[in-house]
């Protein structure tokens, strides 16, 4: 770490790193305003959080009028409470995905503090820039899930952790059980386990290291109980509350549906069921720690290879070994399996890249980098003419994707901006640090992508003008009279979110053969999803008022169809 060092002090080149901070800062702000929800999580994440901020109901999240306890209510509240200030400002969706920017950013504080308590200032820059610029930090943060949330308090609880064991600093334990409370109210009872995890390697690195010292295990015992009972009072004050509000069935649904059902895999209804794949998040570890995945993986060979002599092993990594191994052996064995677990361990991660650092930069981390700083100016001049590349691409992009990047506006002179500061940094690299020449470049790529092609992806992903030209087929009027069958959590939401529409939700075929008959007192027509064949369904003659195609699935069966029984076929059963 002695170029770090040395750079980091130097008074002309310490100014390129607070600048190169403040711009991995500014990532966090980028895309979050000039997009819609996307799958496959935003629309039914964003439709909770609009409908929290309407009913003020923050006990049990709803969706279109019926309970959606997947999980607690902490993101959404948060974001009920942007799109009542900000929403004005910049939109409803622009104020909740700035949510996960505020927890972005309240999750790289921590982290620093986390990183320097382990290793110092100089340790925790290199290691603010890895997770910054993690391709999965990146992603996770820009969307809207309530796994930003997950990260922070679980990052959050482990440094309140690290200042009562490493520093000795007790009374940090109230923090630690406030912040575990946290992340219980995120994501139900994991956070508290991934939490768990790091914890029992810090308490037992202290045990170790007082083990004569009774006087002071004495004084922990009073902040430990301290910490326990802010964390019981915060996470008991929700669950007493959803019992009280939802009655023992949402509590059955919630407990052991959603958490108990999740972890043995008998939640098949909820979907990400992989049982038998214990190598499951490889790919996704390699893919959410790139750029810097060679240094996690070289850390992770060092320390096997310090199991030889365990007595070599410094706490510190101690902790991260635990950490890392254990989370992805919880992660591993659950039943319910989805590459974004992997997001509230994306810090230990960062923290073995910087480790390995520590013991210096090898030649071929240099061939690494300019290869990486190659492709990323490559790619920087393309997005900079991207209206004269677009001339290439008619035959590959689709109309609204290419009508964007084959447009010159503000973004292409933001990508020309990062081409230039790239190729500066590229001439200068012999004079810079490794690590922040690299980290520089992948930044101005992060800045370029997230002010340009996401907006172009975004004519591709958004649900908006799917679901406004299905739903603009039915009047508002009669919308009240109008039922839905076997929806999908995104079309409940896209309907919700875009028209303030909660359409009914009919269960039971009698009942869906009366409202085709005309019998029904509520309903005079339906709209159907998920039906693979309408013939074993439907018994009766109906006609089809409207197709689409809200949630841009390649299923047939998976579009929605508005239909209505045929008023002479009705008129005549009437008569028999």
């Amino acid at each position: 770490m002695r170029n770090f060092i040395g750079f980091a002090t130097d008074p002309g080149k310490k100014f390129f790193l607070t600048i190169l901070v403040l711009a991995i800062i500014s990532i966090c702000f980028l895309g979050i305003f000039n997009r819609d929800p996307w799958l496959p999580d935003e629309p039914r994440v964003a439709a909770i959080a609009l409908e929290m901020s309407h009913s003020g109901n923050i006990v049990v999240p709803m969706l279109s009028g019926e309970p959606f306890i997947e999980k607690p209510p902490l993101y959404f509240a948060m974001a009920a409470g942007l799109v009542h200030t900000l929403g004005p400002i910049v939109g409803n969706t622009g104020a909740i995905r700035f949510t996960s920017t505020l927890f972005a950013l309240a999750t790289l504080l921590v982290f620093f503090l986390l990183a320097q308590r382990l290793g110092g200032r100089a340790f925790a820059f290199p290691a603010l820039m890895i997770l910054g610029t993690m391709a999965g930090f990146v992603e996770n943060f820009h969307w809207i899930r309530v796994d930003p949330a997950l990260t922070f308090f679980i990052t959050a609880a482990i440094w309140s952790f690290s200042e009562t064991y490493l520093a000795k600093r007790p009374w940090f334990l109230i923090g630690a059980g406030f912040f575990s409370a946290g992340a219980f109210l995120a994501k139900g009872f994991i956070g508290p386990v991934l939490i768990f995890i790091p914890w029992v390697a810090l308490f037992f690195l202290w045990l170790k290291e007082t083990r004569k010292q009774t006087e002071k295990k004495n004084f922990y015992l009073f902040p430990h109980l301290s910490a326990f009972l802010v964390f019981a009072a915060i996470a008991g004050v929700w669950i007493a509350a959803l019992k009280i509000t939802g009655g023992e069935k949402l509590w059955h649904e919630w407990f052991w549906v959603n958490h108990v059902g999740r972890l043995t895999g008998t939640a098949t209804v909820q979907g990400h069921i992989h049982p038998h794949k214990p190598l499951y998040y490889l790919s996704p570890a390699i893919k959410y720690t790139l750029p810097w995945t060679p240094l996690v993986l070289i850390w992770i060979v060092s320390i096997f290879r310090q199991l030889r002599q365990p007595k070599s092993i410094s706490q510190e990594n101690i902790l991260l070994f635990v950490w890392g191994l254990g989370s992805i052996i919880l992660l591993s064995i659950t039943a319910t399996k989805r590459s974004m677990y992997l997001y509230p361990i994306l810090p230990v991660f960062a923290l073995m890249g910087a480790m390995a650092l520590q013991k210096g930069v090898k030649r071929w981390f240099d061939y690494y980098t300019n290869f990486w700083t190659i492709i990323s100016i490559i790619g920087l001049g393309l997005l900079t003419i991207s209206p004269l590349a677009s001339l290439f691409l008619k035959s590959l992009l689709p109309a609204p994707a290419l009508n964007v990047i084959s447009t010159f506006g503000w973004q292409n002179i933001i990508a020309g901006i990062c081409f230039i500061i790239a190729i500066l940094i590229f001439r200068k690299r012999q004079n810079l640090n490794v690590v922040l020449q690299f980290t520089a470049i992948i930044t101005m790529l992060y800045i370029t992508i997230l002010t340009g092609p996401v907006v172009a992806v975004d004519q591709l992903r958004s649900l908006r003008a799917e679901t406004q030209k299905f739903v603009t087929h039915i009047d508002p009027q009669q919308r009240a009279r109008v039922a839905g069958w076997n929806f999908h959590s995104i079309i409940t939401a896209n309907f919700y979110y875009y028209f303030n529409w909660k359409v009914p939700q009919i269960r039971n075929h009698q009942r869906l053969q009366a409202i085709l008959e005309h019998k029904d007192p509520e309903f005079d027509s339906i709209i159907l999803c998920n039906v693979k064949s309408l013939s074993d369904l439907i018994k009766v003659p109906y006609q089809i008022l409207a197709r689409g195609n809200p949630q841009h699935s390649h299923k047939k069966y998976k579009r929605v169809i508005w239909i209505k029984g045929l008023p002479e076929i009705t008129n005549s059963s009437r008569r028999k």
